[in-house]
């Protein structure tokens, strides 16, 4: 290694969720750590829009994968947010089964039925009831994970370009050629993962996710509240409502089309009235890493290494996922066999 090289516990790549969730929860435990980002904080699929931390977001309404659990890690990251998110059931079966979870959950959420559920908002289509999700919380993503980093070294405009491994650590070298030893990597670089030839075979997919944001129609209260269904809506709270998400497994450019922000608000019409005709102000669009088949995220070191980790696949419960999976990282870096099975990390399946 260089002995001019900067030396640090830990180097990670990416300053999204996962990587501002890993850096947070690193620094705490006492770790030096410097996080290394391509663009600027968050510039990746984690800071396109709005989100919701929504341990309730399952079809049937059920708690997510440990969601109290998450819902505590995020408490104790200061996480801030507008409380309460409002999910219309689609069909009878989901009112049936939205009905029967918030009896076993009164904690995390209720349920209100048809008739009080139109009187109480009627600027919903609530034909079916619906469930409030109490726990629930809409926030800022990029301004949070801008919170989560504050007092965390960051290189903004700073590539990854390589990395070694040795018998003392990892020296990582940046695309401006300076080199960093540490002792452990962890990459948290979203969409590089796919096509990297370090990762490139794990078993991970790409999925193109796009957002809209449009002038909050007048005749909607003040605030709206967050509505989850198909997809979400979520209240800017300065005129402006951040309206998503598609979920294109296949894509021709990485670009926002126009085509997305007419399925967007159609979407939206179908929980929210007066939204079919809201002026598009912008359309956002980011390529998404999940785990086939687990829809639980990955992290691990990688196939046949000791030092260099991935963090990524946090899907749609982004915020729930980062914060109770990386406020275990420390665990996890002692103890291989305390990483849950569902999120640890394997190569793609072989084609027979």
């Amino acid at each position: 290694m260089s002995s001019t090289a900067s030396r640090y516990d830990v180097v990670i790549g990416g300053s999204g969720l996962a990587g501002a969730a890993s850096a947070f929860w690193l620094r705490r435990a006492g770790f030096r750590v410097v996080v290394v980002e391509s663009g600027h904080i968050c510039s990746g699929a984690s800071g396109i829009g709005l989100g919701l931390v929504n341990p309730l977001i399952s079809r049937k309404g059920r708690p997510v994968w440990n969601a109290r659990e998450s819902l505590e890690a995020l408490q104790e990251m200061n996480v801030e947010g507008r409380a309460g998110i409002l999910r219309p059931a689609r069909s009878e079966e989901q009112a049936r089964y939205f009905a029967e979870s918030a009896d076993m959950i009164s904690d995390l959420g209720s349920w209100i039925d048809p008739n009080e559920g139109q009187s109480r908002y009627p600027f919903l289509r609530v034909p079916r009831g619906l469930i409030s999700v109490s726990s629930g919380i809409a926030v800022d993503i990029a301004a949070q994970v801008g919170r989560w980093l504050e007092d965390i070294e960051v290189r903004t405009g700073s590539a990854i370009a390589s990395w070694r491994e040795n018998n003392s650590g990892v020296e990582v070298e940046l695309a401006s050629r300076e080199v960093i030893q540490a002792d452990r990597l962890i990459l948290c670089t979203g969409k590089s993962l796919l096509t990297n030839p370090a990762t490139a075979d794990l078993h991970l997919h790409g999925i193109k996710g796009q957002a809209i944001r449009v002038k909050k129609p007048t005749a909607l209260p003040e605030p709206l509240p967050s509505l989850s269904s198909a997809g979400y809506v979520i209240d800017e709270l300065n005129g402006c409502l951040t309206i998503g998400s598609t979920f294109e497994h296949s894509w021709e450019s990485e670009e926002p089309d126009e085509s997305a922000a007419e399925k967007l608000l159609q979407i939206a019409s179908e929980i929210l009235k007066g939204v079919a005709d809201a002026e598009v102000i912008e359309t956002l669009a980011a390529i998404r890493v999940t785990v086939p088949g687990t829809r639980l995220p990955m992290i691990g070191p990688l196939p046949d290494s000791k030092r260099v980790w991935v963090f990524t696949g946090l899907g749609a419960k982004g915020l729930m996922m980062s914060a109770y999976l990386g406020k275990k990282i420390p665990l996890f870096f002692n103890d291989l066999e305390a990483i849950p099975k569902g999120c640890r990390v394997v190569r793609r399946p072989s084609k027979t």
